[in-house]
């Protein structure tokens, strides 16, 4: 617009395709994940800029009420930063006492989607994502092939914080993660 270099981009989910496309087509699948005490997340937030990387990850849970429907709801899960400078990943917890199943802490998805228009186009990107096969899932063998470097705490988390050194990710033996979800058996 104005011809000036970006310094920063910052991307977030889309609320609408998350939970009015997304979510529906794989809802059993979560359910069953949760019911078997594992992890749900999803990429929240990517940030660059010229100092950091930032990826934030948010934890989807369950929310059972007598007498109604359990409802998926979802709160802040990790945050993991780059810092140019020192070359390591910072890893931030957020609500680590956070239960699967009625969380002290949620929030809960927009119950309206705004598509704007793209009704077409969320349909389409929806499609792209279920042709491809085991999207809700990585193997176990990818994160068993990438090399992790575990240093001291530098957070106030009761949780076990872990720097690593890029390009390698966090080492989750136990995490299968796909293109919009992860879920884990810790």
């Amino acid at each position: 617009m104005n011809r000036k270099i970006a310094t920063q981009l910052t991307l977030f989910f889309d609320n609408t395709f998350l939970w009015h496309y997304y979510v529906p087509t794989k809802h059993q699948e979560i359910m069953q994940s949760l019911n078997n005490r594992h992890r749900v997340q999803f990429l929240s937030r990517f940030h660059l800029s010229e100092t950091q990387i930032e990826v934030e990850f948010n934890k989807i849970l369950l929310l059972e009420n007598p007498g109604e429907r359990p409802q998926l709801v979802y709160t802040d899960s990790k945050e993991y930063t780059y810092k140019w400078t020192t070359q390591q990943w910072d890893i931030t917890i957020r609500n680590p006492k956070a239960t699967l199943v009625n969380p002290r802490i949620f929030t809960i998805p927009i119950s309206a989607p705004n598509t704007l228009g793209r009704d077409a186009e969320y349909q389409e990107q929806l499609n792209t994502l279920l042709e491809q096969t085991d999207d809700f899932f990585v193997s176990a063998e990818y994160w068993n092939s990438v090399d992790s470097t575990a240093t001291e705490s530098r957070s106030s988390s009761p949780l076990p914080t872990f720097f690593i050194s890029p390009p390698s990710p966090p080492r989750l033996t136990v995490c299968q993660c796909g293109i919009d979800l992860c879920r884990c058996n810790y």
